[in-house]
């Protein structure tokens, strides 16, 4: 059964963005998207 996790991290800059991560029951398999809104996008990152 697959799990999934949104975890959310906050930027020095202020920006947010999130990382949906999979989890399967082998956890080498599992995979991570990340959504970076593009308001908070800067050269930095």
């Amino acid at each position: 059964m697959l799990e999934k996790q949104l975890v959310e991290f906050e930027l020095e800059n202020g920006g947010k963005f999130l990382v949906e991560i999979e989890e399967s029951e082998d956890t080498s398999l599992a995979t991570e998207r990340v959504a970076l809104p593009s308001s908070s996008l800067s050269n930095k990152f």
